[in-house]
């Protein structure tokens, strides 16, 4: 049997990529990515990735550093 271990695509535009990543998000699949050349507003959410803890701890760091 053999498996698919990965898949390739270009899309026209932004929105057909986000909705895409949308269509990945809720057939299930939990361990996949996306690669643009440029950031997509929203991405994150639409691949239902959490939020990012990275604002948190820069807030923490430079706080700590002004101390």
């Amino acid at each position: 049997m053999s498996e698919t271990h990965g898949i390739i695509a270009t899309f026209p535009d932004t929105p057909a990529f986000f909705h895409a990543a949308e269509k990945v998000r809720d057939a299930g699949y939990k361990k996949w990515d996306t690669y643009s050349s440029f950031p997509v507003h929203g991405m994150p959410a639409a691949q239902g990735q959490p939020r990012s803890k990275v604002p948190v701890f820069t807030f923490f760091e430079i706080g700590r550093a002004h101390v």
